[in-house]
């Protein structure tokens, strides 16, 4: 994992292991530092920052319909000019003409315009390799359920259903 805290010369982003700058929020982020009372949040390492970033991006884009000029209205919040920068550069990145697509491929693409522009030249310090980890990270099990332990419960409880009804009638 890339810790990048403690290194005032690059630029907010990368200092603070969140390489798409995310405002701090209520949200519990998964790798976000505790105690953080700054504008942005912290996390333990750049690909935590990134992982928070995809899911930021699954979101918006979501919200959007994978719109370009929308997902940068959503995601910037800003004037027009900034929002035309973001989304030109988008759709640049997944193709013009093109809608984002809930795909690795595209929130990868995006994933990299927005932190180029978060971060300006101190974007290509990230590496692939952190951005590959924080898609792996994005889709850990972890504790969650899987669509298999899922199916295996799911016949359980219709087995026992079914011997429920059998024994009461």
């Amino acid at each position: 994992m890339t810790d990048r805290r403690g290194k005032y010369y690059l630029s907010v982003g990368l200092r603070n292991n969140n390489p798409g700058n995310i405002l701090r929020t209520a949200i519990t982020w998964k790798g976000e530092t505790p105690g953080n009372t700054g504008l942005h949040e912290i996390f333990i390492s750049s690909e935590y920052g990134l992982r928070a970033l995809y899911k930021q991006i699954i979101t918006t884009t979501k919200r959007t319909a994978g719109d370009p000029y929308a997902f940068a209205q959503d995601y910037t919040g800003a004037n027009y000019l900034i929002v035309n920068n973001y989304s030109t550069a988008i759709t640049k990145a997944i193709a013009p003409g093109q809608r984002i697509e809930l795909n690795k491929a595209d929130i990868l693409k995006v994933a990299k315009v927005l932190v180029k522009f978060e971060n300006g030249k101190d974007h290509k310090l990230i590496q692939e390799n952190e951005y590959l980890k924080a898609w792996e990270l994005l889709n850990a099990k972890n504790g969650t359920t899987s669509q298999k332990s899922t199916s295996k419960l799911l016949a359980l409880s219709l087995a026992s259903l079914a011997l429920l009804w059998f024994y009461s009638q």
